[in-house]
């Protein structure tokens, strides 16, 4: 793949440069990305394992003026790890909501499969609030993180829950809770 130039730009600062010197090196791409907002989701999401860099990225965007999306800040929340950033992933749910961009399915499900069992609840269970329906990955995320940590009970529980929010279990979803045991 052709690594745009920002990218390899931001790539150089390493995982946690000053948002000062990220706003410098999106300086020039910025106006473009005003017009084509999907080449910033293209660079945020070559962002992975680097949060703290996605998330400041999504900053000099705001402070450039380029218009933030459900994509950018899914592909922000794509770059936490699995139990490492799950408050960032968490917090950017959070943000998306204080900048009024509706959260979708996805965002939700991809922040979920960041969290601990415990931290995997509150974001299932407020998807029905924000008028989004809980799916197969959404049941999938929580029931794995409950795997993770032999939490056999609460994978039980969500895996009946299933059926009560129009979700199929699959083979995965009983495998994993099998795997919770």
């Amino acid at each position: 793949k052709i690594m745009p130039p920002e990218l390899r730009a931001l790539l150089a600062l390493g995982p946690s440069p000053a948002l000062a010197e990220v706003c410098r090196v999106l300086q020039p791409a910025l106006p473009s990305w005003c017009q084509r907002p999907h080449h910033a989701t293209a660079v945020l999401s070559r962002l992975r394992g680097r949060p703290v860099l996605a998330a400041q990225v999504l900053e000099a965007m705001k402070d450039g003026s380029v218009e933030i999306n459900v994509f950018h800040f899914s592909s922000t929340i794509a770059a936490c790890e699995r139990g490492v950033h799950w408050q960032q992933a968490l917090d950017m749910l959070s943000r998306m909501a204080e900048m009024k961009i509706s959260a979708n399915e996805v965002s939700h499900n991809m922040a979920m499969s960041t969290c601990a069992w415990e931290e995997t609840i509150q974001p299932l269970d407020q998807m029905p609030a924000r008028k989004l329906m809980p799916n197969e990955f959404s049941h999938d995320a929580a029931i794995h993180a409950c795997q993770d940590a032999s939490q056999w009970r609460m994978s039980a529980s969500l895996l009946d829950q299933m059926p009560v929010h129009a979700s199929c279990p699959n083979e995965y979803s009983f495998s994993m809770c099998i795997g919770a045991c």
